[in-house]
């Protein structure tokens, strides 16, 4: 398992003591998204907070990504810290790893939360769009793509009220090397349709969600909860694809209601 990362190699913070939580951030951003959740959620948990393989601190090979191996390098991390089970928080790619991960090894699972992620794989027009991203990214460079993205990430209300997040964000962006967002994008363009896993998962899921995300629609998060029996749906006003930064005492709140 993991072959390309052996665990140590997965950039991580463990804080707290408690019941053990697993936090996955999205494309192309690193553990430091969960700033807000890592200070919050460690009086009462053990958190680790990683940086997915090519991203942050984590070793960033040259070589193909996919979901699959994302997961393997997590799961080989969390055994080594006697992380099992875990809670498990996926934002974004985040959430499509997760999905791997409850796949094929449920058995590490205790408990899921889902934040602006979707279980459907890409439209050959969205699968397309990320072969065009690849190319612009390999024509211009990381900086201009980065720089549209990042505005992207968040509600207009959060854009106007607080520009200092977009360029927190841009700034964690930046640091990902070239080749990791071209290999992540081809990693997320072929990813599995997770949609016939939702009827199998029997575990606690909450599903979390900013309202206004312009990268995916409400519709996603509606299609989880519909899917996943039992699970629990909890949209947040005026936020967008990062409702843990945008509005983080309300997202923190909704997290300690289903924990």
């Amino acid at each position: 398992m993991g072959k390309m990362a052996d665990a140590t190699n997965l950039a991580h913070r463990v804080v707290g003591d408690g019941p053990p939580i697993v936090l996955m951030h999205g494309f192309p951003l690193s553990r430091h998204m969960w700033l807000p959740q890592i200070e919050y959620l460690q009086k009462k948990f053990r958190v680790v907070a990683l940086d997915l393989l090519g991203h942050g601190d984590s070793k960033a090979p040259e070589t193909p990504y996919s979901m699959d191996l994302f997961a393997e390098d997590i799961v080989d991390l969390i055994k080594t810290l006697n992380f099992s089970p875990a809670i498990f928080v996926g934002h974004s790619m985040g959430g499509y790893v997760l999905f791997r991960i409850y796949e094929k090894y449920p058995d590490v699972v205790k408990a899921l939360v889902f934040m602006n992620t979707r279980a459907e794989p890409d439209s050959p027009e969205a699968k397309a769009k990320r072969f065009d991203t690849i190319n612009r990214i390999k024509r211009e460079g990381p900086t201009p793509f980065l720089t549209d993205f990042a505005k992207l990430l968040l509600s207009e209300s959060t854009v106007k009220e607080h520009p200092e997040l977009t360029e927190q964000l841009l700034s964690i962006m930046l640091k990902t090397p070239q080749h990791t967002l071209t290999n992540t994008l081809a990693a997320m363009a072929e990813r599995p349709d997770s949609v016939p896993l939702l009827s199998r998962i029997v575990v606690p899921t909450l599903i979390i969600t900013g309202a206004e995300d312009k990268i995916i629609p409400l519709e996603a998060a509606k299609t989880l909860n519909n899917g996943i029996r039992g699970s629990r749906l909890a949209v947040i006003s005026q936020t967008g694809h990062m409702p843990n930064i945008e509005r983080p005492d309300t997202f923190n709140e909704e997290l300690t209601k289903f924990l």
